[in-house]
């Protein structure tokens, strides 16, 4: 988060805004800074969790119902992702 205060900026963390603003610094609007925000990561899906790989197969609309491990999981969906099934 940005804040400024008598022409000095500073890039601080959100929770701790209130302990600055008490100090008479304001929030500068979104599109204020000259840096574009850096695209999250997304995880791999050999990395995925049961929850992640299944919203995952809900994402790209794939039946993983039959699957008994994670194993399986994976290897459906990269091989739906890479373009297979």
């Amino acid at each position: 988060m940005l804040i400024t205060k008598d022409g000095i900026s500073r890039n601080i963390d959100e929770k701790d805004f209130y302990e600055y603003k008490r100090k008479g610094y304001v929030a500068v609007q979104d599109g204020g800074t000259d840096t574009p925000p850096i695209p999250a990561k997304e995880k791999p899906i050999s990395k995925m969790s049961t929850a992640e790989l299944e919203a995952k197969a809900v994402e790209l609309s794939v039946d993983i119902s039959d699957c008994k491990n994670n194993a399986e999981r994976i290897e459906r969906l990269i091989a739906v992702q890479d373009g297979g099934e």
